[in-house]
C-alpha cells in the first residue's frame, strides 16, 4: 500500500516499525546502523496519534505493518517499506532492497512479509522496546 502524508523537505527516510517485536527491533536497528543517517528508525510506540496523523498514518496502520515515509511524504507499507529502508543503505543492502522490488522476488516478498508479521512474536530477537533513534 502506498499513501501520501505530510513531510517537511530535507528529512531523511523514516522507518516506523513495531518496537515490541524483538525481530523487528533487531532488523530495524541493523538497517539503521548500515544506512548511517539516511534512515530514521522509529518504534511506532513512540508516536502518538497526532504524530501519526502528521505522517499520514493511523495507529491501526502501524500496528499491522512497518511503514516507510519518504522525504516527499509517500508512505509505503510492509515489504515495500523494508525495501525502501534497505535501499537507503550503501552496498549489498541496497542491492537486496532493489531486488525485493523486482518480480519474482516482489511476488515472494508479499507472503514472506505476511508470514513474518503473523509469527513475529515467535521469531527470535532482542526484547522489544526499540532503539528510539528518532521520533
Amino acid at each position: 500500500m502506498i499513501r501520501t502524508g505530510h513531510r517537511p523537505s530535507g528529512v531523511p527516510l523514516r522507518l516506523v516499525y513495531d518496537g515490541r517485536c524483538g525481530f523487528c527491533t533487531r532488523a530495524a536497528t541493523w538497517i539503521g546502523a548500515r544506512a548511517r543517517g539516511r534512515v530514521v528508525i522509529v518504534p511506532s510506540q513512540q508516536l502518538d496519534d497526532d504524530a501519526l496523523d502528521g505522517l499520514g498514518l493511523t495507529r491501526s496502520d502501524v500496528d499491522g505493518a512497518a511503514w516507510s515515509i519518504r522525504p516527499d511524504g509517500t508512505c509505503r507499507r510492509g515489504h515495500l517499506a523494508v525495501a525502501d529502508a534497505l535501499r537507503a543503505a550503501p552496498g549489498w543492502p541496497r542491492v537486496v532492497g532493489s531486488a525485493i522490488l523486482v518480480p519474482p522476488l516482489r511476488w515472494l516478498a508479499v507472503p514472506g512479509y505476511a508470514a513474518v508479521v503473523r509469527w513475529r512474536r515467535l521469531i527470535p530477537g532482542p526484547p522489544g522496546g526499540g532503539p528510539g533513534t528518532g521520533t
